[in-house]
């Protein structure tokens, strides 16, 4: 085992390159992060995008003392925004930009990984399988900070993996090595958390990786106290964040997120068809069975991995335990999500990556299953392009409503996203027009009135009873079917005093968007 271990080590000089196969698997990783950078230039924000560059454009001690106390996302990936664009420019097109830029980096670091673990097929196998997923494709071109969280956990991978090679191997040079990878962890993982918060999973995955390598490696005691110290620092290096963590929890009732709390099998099944496949509405009878397949591959591989103590630490152990973290987590706060478990899909490409530099591939099965999956991941592809328009409206959205806008209309929002999207793409009298923020009843995390203070527009808070006052039309924009259900309440509890004037809606995709609202 040592032997074979040595020998999926990365070997000087670029045998690997020139090996046609892994020139072929590299080519199409660069066709595909090419299809990113083209995506870039859809003008298609949606309404945390929007709030996203608002953010980003405030000052920078701002970021980290107020905004990190209102805002629930960590301040890294804003700061780093924040310098992107000083550089870049700060529109959309180059905002997006600075996520395929990322993603390019993460998918650098995954090859690395599993070069190290396997050989430079099964690095470049595992660059093509990371880049494949329809949900990476949508949030590699997001202004969200996961492209930026994907690059803290690939290169924490790359040095876990270097650190398991080289204890399997016994590389010269152990002991400056080990704690030079040993810091590198500790400090990408840190900046993981400092750039969204759902990365504690991740923690809890590494901290098993770590544990499962040392005791594969029998390092003994000492190896398992170093390891045991690297944790603590970690934690140590996390505590600020933990009580910004607090305080957000403590001033805002729908906590960190406002997804529900519901870990029946449903919502597990959905998370994790989506996980692999994107939001693609096929109904369970397509995606179901798609799903399940890609999830038997990735079983499979673990299963023919189960001699690499190296794969099985990353590939295995470490998804495995932080999936787990994340459905416990959500147990006392919702945080499941498919983009919250999107780190995921970097270890399972390593193990899947290894795995297939291993195959057989003249086997016919494997070869019709391999073209079967790839069609499907294609397709799911195919339908998130043509739908991605009509799931981010506001551009056509806010256009018709400035043709529909006369002297003296108001724009009411519920949600202080939802001001920066309209500031964002608004113009002329739409963008001047009087900003009215609607208080309709119990705060949700995106509500949270100090937090509104950051709002693009700062606009002016209201009640219910002040829509339909003003000497021109209200309109009330709303971002998400919560606000529509809101602002349904609030037009019942009015007792008919309020209604929604008849063939008003501004709808996209089968949802209002915009609504005007007058006394009756």
């Amino acid at each position: 085992m040592t032997a074979s271990i040595r020998s999926t080590a990365i070997a000087p000089g670029s045998a690997g390159v020139r090996d046609p196969v892994v020139a072929w698997l590299l080519a199409c990783c660069g066709a595909l992060l090419v299809v990113r950078a083209q995506l870039a230039s859809v003008p298609a924000l949606w309404i945390d995008e929007a709030f996203s560059l608002y953010h980003a454009r405030l000052p920078l001690a701002h970021l980290w003392t107020e905004g990190w106390r209102l805002e629930s996302s960590p301040p890294l990936y804003y700061s780093t925004l924040w310098a992107w664009q000083r550089v870049f420019g700060d529109g959309e097109q180059a905002a997006r930009l600075l996520s395929v830029a990322l993603t390019a980096v993460s998918t650098v670091f995954v090859h690395r990984a599993a070069r190290i673990l396997a050989g430079p097929r099964a690095g470049a196998a595992a660059a093509l399988v990371v880049l494949l997923p329809t949900l990476g494709l949508e949030y590699a071109v997001e202004i969200r900070p996961y492209a930026l969280q994907l690059v803290w956990i690939s290169i924490a991978l790359a040095a876990l993996a270097g650190l398991v090679a080289d204890r399997r191997s016994g590389a010269a040079g152990g002991g400056a090595r080990t704690a030079a990878r040993i810091a590198t962890i500790v400090l990408v993982a840190a900046a993981a958390f400092y750039t969204h918060s759902t990365s504690f999973a991740f923690h809890a995955g590494l901290a098993a990786a770590g544990l499962h390598a040392v005791v594969a490696s029998r390092a003994g005691g000492r190896g398992l106290l170093v390891w045991a110290l690297a944790c603590a620092a970690l934690a140590v290096l996390c505590v600020p964040q933990l009580l910004s963590m607090a305080g957000v929890l403590a001033t805002n009732s729908a906590g960190l997120a406002w997804i529900p709390s519901s870990l029946d099998p449903v919502t597990l099944s959905r998370v994790a068809r989506q996980l692999v496949l994107g939001q693609m509405h096929w109904g369970y009878r397509v995606s179901g069975p798609i799903a399940a397949l890609l999830y038997a591959v990735i079983v499979a591989s673990a299963w023919r991995s189960r001699g690499h103590p190296g794969i099985v630490s990353v590939g295995v152990v470490l998804p495995a335990v932080g999936a787990l973290a994340l459905v416990a987590a959500d147990v006392v706060q919702p945080v499941l999500l498919h983009r919250t478990a999107l780190w995921l899909l970097l270890p399972a490409s390593i193990l899947v990556g290894c795995a297939a530099a291993r195959a057989d591939w003249r086997s016919v099965p494997l070869r019709v299953v391999s073209i079967a999956l790839l069609v499907a991941i294609a397709a799911s592809s195919g339908a998130y392009l043509e739908s991605r328009p009509s799931q981010r409206p506001w551009s056509d959205v806010l256009r018709e409503l400035g043709a529909r806008l006369e002297p003296g209309d108001r724009i009411v929002f519920l949600d202080p996203e939802v001001a920066c999207v309209h500031r964002h793409y608004a113009t002329g009298a739409l963008r001047d027009a009087p900003g009215l923020w609607l208080d309709a009843g119990p705060q949700r995390r995106f509500r949270n009135p100090q937090r509104l203070d950051l709002g693009c527009n700062r606009p002016t808070p209201i009640g219910p009873a002040d829509l339909g006052t003003g000497a021109g039309r209200d309109w009330v924009l709303t971002g998400d079917d919560g606000q529509r259900a809101d602002l349904d309440d609030v037009l019942r509890a009015s007792d008919g005093r309020l209604q929604a004037v008849p063939g008003s809606r501004i709808e996209r995709g089968g949802r209002t968007h915009a609504t005007q609202v007058a006394r009756h």
